[in-house]
């Protein structure tokens, strides 16, 4: 069976049923605990990196959005260095730059690693170019408005790439978009009206996704965290999925072995 992942951060469970949208409930759903990654922030990497090695971070190894080097990256956490406000404006003044972290940081074999032929598209941690995220910093500097345009234009980039690519051989196929969770934290819960309206125009564009997606594919629509009342993340990861399998996860590790056990039963 084709596995298809629609990565959606920050879908949050309450949001969508308060709008009432079926698209994203599809024909199971439910909700799974992500407390235990409070100790790294519910930062997204993080969490994603669980979701696509199926090991907790302290063996993956992923604990960061950027990174300096190794090097820096462990000795600015440590005494006397721990103690050094501002540690990310002098290493610039100093000529460092830093950058994303990539699948050589992860120091688990990965879904896509096992399953093939697999098509993995805007990946944190993993393949996530790191240009728009930069066009991000740029366009806030500037202004909200364009920060929104930014957010928009990249995320119909990544829906036209998945589009392309649901006529691929592939047997998983994973997308990560992030328009939800820069729209919560642009504007939850003060223009909920926002809000509101990012949701209905991802959950008309997942309807146009499953209608072209093959039939006997399996669609996995999974976030990561939720969004709390101060714009925050909020432990609780929203799931479902476009047919019954008579499976229920309890973790976010837990995808891994469903889509593995999938794949080996042909």
């Amino acid at each position: 069976m084709r596995v298809l992942v629609l990565a959606i951060d920050c879908l949050d469970y309450r949001l969508v049923n308060r709008f009432g949208l079926d698209a994203f409930k599809q024909r199971v759903w439910g909700t799974i605990d992500v407390s235990e990654f409070r100790k790294y922030k519910l930062l997204t990497p993080v969490i994603w990196t669980s979701f696509i090695t199926g090991k907790p971070p302290e063996e993956h190894g992923v604990l960061h959005w950027w990174t300096w080097g190794r090097l820096l990256d462990r000795i600015r956490y440590y005494p006397p260095f721990k103690w050094v406000r501002g540690k990310r404006r002098i290493l610039k003044k100093l000529g460092f730059k830093p950058r994303l972290v990539d699948r050589t940081h992860i120091r688990s074999s990965t879904i896509f690693d096992v399953v093939k032929p697999s098509v993995p598209l805007f990946i944190p941690a993993y393949n996530d170019p790191e240009w728009y995220h930069r066009e991000y910093n740029k366009a806030l500097r500037r202004s909200a408005k364009e920060l929104e345009e930014a957010v928009l234009k990249v995320h119909k980039m990544k829906l036209d790439a998945l589009m392309e690519s649901l006529s691929r051989e592939w047997k998983l196929l994973m997308v990560w978009f992030d328009v939800i969770d820069l729209f919560s934290h642009m504007y939850y819960p003060h223009r909920f009206g926002k809000i509101e309206w990012i949701y209905r125009l991802v959950a008309l564009q997942v309807r146009k996704i499953a209608k072209h997606t093959p039939p006997d594919t399996l669609i996995l629509i999974v976030s990561d965290h939720g969004i709390d009342e101060n714009g925050l993340h909020y432990p609780k990861a929203f799931w479902s999925l476009n047919k019954e399998v008579g499976w229920r996860p309890n973790k976010i590790t837990d995808f891994y072995k469903l889509i593995l056990e999938l794949y080996r039963s042909g």
